[in-house]
């Protein structure tokens, strides 16, 4: 499973009710989570990984 299956995981587990910004911690928090539990020389890829999956769901968002 990758990292974006795994936001996609969550948020399709989130309520319906949730709103954009539950949507964010949500998803913050399991990438900060992942990232924290990653060895040391492992996290600067995940943390750009994180982002690039960000911008993308954004520019989509925004086109």
């Amino acid at each position: 499973m990758d990292s974006v299956e795994i936001m996609r995981s969550l948020l399709q587990a989130l309520p319906e009710e949730a709103d954009a910004r539950d949507e964010l911690v949500a998803v913050g928090s399991l990438a900060g989570a992942i990232i924290n539990t990653t060895a040391p020389e492992g996290r600067a890829d995940l943390v750009e990984r994180f982002c690039a999956t960000l911008r993308k769901a954004v520019a989509t968002e925004l086109n």
